[in-house]
């Protein structure tokens, strides 16, 4: 199998295992499962297959034992349509982890345990993605999925010009992904903090994933869709949605066909919208081992601190009490 990817470039597979995985009902599903729902983030970089074939990818180039590859494949197989559009919708919004919660789940309802262990390796081992070290690690360190969803936000729309430095940059020290240069490393972690001020932690998108999760949840309630369509694809749901001639998802989808109407209040609110807070302060090598970014660099450190916004805010809605009703 050849894959051609816009980070990594033209990549020949050739383990058996990945290709079989790849080739799955389930990750082929992820064609269709956008970053976040366009209706709530106009920025969207990629489509969730893209990141997972990517994460695999990076790891591949460093040195990743294939198990790790092959756990960094799956590592997102089990998003829902929409990506984190369900985090709002079961009330992990800040947290960002139901996909997470229901990935050991969702993959043993599927064929690649049986695919994992037809190539000899233990579906559990697999599954456990905070066992690999290289794929996964807590903020505000760098892992392979970290840095392969900022490098596709800086190419799509963020800084174009920092892919290649923060790639270029990288290296695996101590069985973690570390920094070769502070430089790299402050290229990486200020252009990480930018997507997260301009677009992952902006409270308008936030609004907007809030109205349109409420919209998702009328419609399951309505039975435009069910539960299970979330685990179809964005397309299907879509056209389910926006083909109902239901009064309130019309009026829920008028109110996302353009700039939201809002403000922050401190009392009286419609409703709380919680932010997911992050940024990355890496680790990188200078002569005496690893050091972490913030502890070199002084207008980095400030930066982070100067970013420190809260993490939920009261928001009234100024739409008549009948739109309100629905958005609250």
């Amino acid at each position: 199998m050849f894959v051609i990817d816009a980070i990594y470039g033209y990549t020949e597979i050739s383990e058996p295992v990945l290709v079989d995985l790849i080739n799955t009902a389930a990750m082929q599903r992820l064609k269709k499962v956008n970053e976040a729902s366009k209706l709530a983030n106009f920025k969207i970089s990629y489509v969730r297959y893209e990141h997972c074939v990517g994460v695999m990818l990076l790891l591949r180039m460093f040195g990743a034992s294939v198990e790790e590859q092959a756990a960094g494949l799956l590592h997102d197989v089990s998003h829902a349509a929409f990506s984190h559009a369900i985090d709002r919708m079961m009330g992990s919004s800040d947290k960002q982890d139901y996909q997470d919660n229901v990935h050991a789940d969702f993959i043993k309802k599927s064929a690649i345990p049986a695919i994992l262990e037809m190539h000899g390796m233990d579906p559990d081992r697999v599954i456990d993605i905070k066992s690999h070290g290289l794929l996964e690690r807590e903020l505000p360190d760098i892992c392979a999925d970290r840095i392969d969803y900022a490098l596709r936000n800086f190419k799509a729309w963020e800084n174009p010009r920092a892919v290649a430095p923060s790639l270029s940059g990288l290296a695996v020290h101590e069985g973690r992904f570390v920094f070769k240069s502070k430089e790299a490393a402050l290229i990486f972690a200020n252009n990480y903090l930018t997507c997260q001020v301009t677009s992952w932690g902006l409270l308008e998108n936030n609004v907007r994933e809030h109205v349109f999760s409420k919209m998702l949840l009328a419609a399951i309630d309505k039975k435009v869709i069910t539960f299970d369509d979330m685990y179809t694809d964005d397309e299907y749901v879509i056209d389910r949605i926006t083909k109902s001639t239901d009064r309130d998802i019309k009026l829920m989808l008028s109110v996302l066909d353009g700039k939201l109407r809002y403000h922050v209040a401190d009392e009286g609110e419609d409703t709380v919208i919680k932010i997911k807070y992050r940024y990355t302060d890496p680790l990188y090598l200078d002569g005496s081992g690893m050091r972490r970014i913030s502890s070199a660099d002084s207008e980095f450190k400030a930066r982070i601190e100067s970013y420190k916004t809260p993490t939920q805010y009261g928001i009234r809605f100024d739409y008549a009490p009948d739109i309100v009703r629905l958005l609250a």
